[in-house]
């Protein structure tokens, strides 16, 4: 028969329990956070809060109709590709800026640029669009290579420009 003693100690038969209640209590308290937080992290992954192609993960920058328009990832992984999407009309003529090339290995550009203009501060790529007032989609495959934030600016000559920003992962 157990005996319940004043200092915390049970005995049960020859032996000599120790316990804390209060302490147990505590104990699965914060186990129960511990889940909890657990759950959250899994729940952000399946949303894209640290990568891949789900809901969270999505940016775009400009209106359809408004010679500019840039999809891309907000986070990304350290030489994972990536890509931006951008739809342009007119001129045919996107510049990047350095600040972004240079934390990047562009890996392919699709359709091929006719020409590239590099500048001190961005670097100009020219697109054959079959008319003048033809829209064009551009995808820009590329690396990320460092870790951290990955900002710069986007945008088409005489027209719209934005900034992007990303977070790289290791």
């Amino acid at each position: 028969m157990a005996k319940h003693l004043t200092s915390g100690i049970r005995r049960v038969g020859d032996l000599e329990l120790g316990q804390d209640l209060d302490f147990q209590r505590r104990s699965w308290r914060i186990e129960r956070v511990g889940w909890g937080v657990m759950l959250l992290i899994v729940v952000a992954a399946l949303l894209g809060l640290f990568g891949g192609d789900a809901v969270l993960n999505q940016a775009a920058l400009g209106a359809i109709d408004s010679g500019l328009r840039v999809q891309y990832h907000h986070v990304g992984r350290v030489l994972d590709p990536t890509h931006l999407r951008v739809e342009l009309d007119g001129s045919g003529r996107l510049w990047l800026a350095n600040s972004f090339l240079e934390r990047v290995l562009i890996d392919e550009i699709i359709p091929e640029p006719e020409q590239m203009i590099a500048g001190e501060e961005r670097t100009t790529f020219v697109f054959a669009l079959a008319e003048a007032d033809a829209a064009g989609t551009v995808l820009i495959y590329y690396k990320p290579q460092r870790i951290g934030p990955l900002s710069g600016q986007i945008g088409v000559e005489g027209g719209d420009s934005y900034d992007l920003h990303q977070f790289i992962f290791p």
